[in-house]
């Protein structure tokens, strides 16, 4: 990542060879009750690809985080 992650940043980005197909993203929520999920991480194409990573709370707020890909 272009930076340390910190809860308060939403957004990230990584550049990434062109043989690359999958990044192997794991988030772990802070909150046991809360649950998270991965999307966008396989089939990585040339270019920009967008990771979500979304937390959801035990009360439904949900908290989006991104990892903007660019493939070589």
């Amino acid at each position: 990542l272009n930076k340390d992650f910190k809860k308060e940043s939403l957004t990230y980005f990584v550049p990434v060879e062109s043989e690359v197909t999958s990044l192997d993203v794991s988030a772990i929520a802070e909150d046991s009750n809360s649950k998270v999920f991965i999307n966008g991480n396989s089939d990585l194409k040339t270019g920009v690809n967008k990771i979500l990573i979304s937390v959801v709370a035990e009360n439904g707020n949900i908290k989006n985080y991104r990892i903007y890909v660019t493939k070589a």
